[in-house]
């Protein structure tokens, strides 16, 4: 027993004064040195993942701020510097902006989906005959005791719409917006005034 309680003395003498050497202290600054660029590597990517995320959706609300008032997305790129500057957020050029309407029509195409669930609806479509066609499809209904107008789609078709071409199209839109078929009340020829 005694010679067990030797060992354990002699065995934590020894280490309390390895613990104090120079040498031990060096190196375990130098260990703490090696770990310390991987514990900054480790968090960088979570808010480098929080700063992309904050830019992503600084380009999605000024992309869709300018549709929503008419102003072409190429004009981002001479505000470009002022928006930055504003928002400490980045943006990217217009080209690159343009890949990101296809993210803001499926927000809005399900938004409009959810509007006019369950809602009696008329479908509107109409057609521009130029070299081609422009076909478009609108859809009206009643919203909180208001008549709303909203574009389900638009399309050049090349050649001229016949029935059968219309007929499709109208069909697609109700496939497509998920309209149940009970609740169209009619579709309308809108014929716009030749001046």
């Amino acid at each position: 027993m005694t010679r067990l309680k030797h060992q354990k003395e002699f065995l934590n003498s020894n280490l309390i004064d390895h613990i104090k050497s120079k040498k031990h202290v060096k190196n375990k600054q130098k260990w703490l040195e090696m770990q310390q660029p991987q514990t900054q590597i480790q968090q960088q990517p979570q808010k480098t993942d929080d700063l992309n995320q904050l830019n992503s959706q600084f380009r999605l609300k000024t992309l869709k701020a300018f549709i929503e008032a008419g102003i072409p997305v190429s004009k981002i790129d001479s505000m470009r510097s002022y928006l930055e500057e504003i928002s400490d957020c980045s943006l990217t050029s217009s080209t690159h902006l343009y890949s990101d309407i296809e993210i803001l029509r499926k927000d809005e195409k399900q938004r409009l989906m959810n509007l006019i669930q369950g809602k009696k609806v008329t479908l509107i479509f109409d057609g521009t005959p130029h070299r081609g066609e422009a076909f478009g499809i609108l859809v009206r209904f009643i919203h909180n005791y208001e008549l709303k107008h909203q574009l389900l789609s638009f399309k050049i078709i090349s050649g001229t719409v016949d029935y059968e071409a219309i007929l499709g199209q109208l069909y697609q839109v109700v496939f497509e917006y998920r309209i149940e078929r009970d609740l169209i009340l009619s579709t309308n020829h809108q014929k716009t005034e030749k001046r």
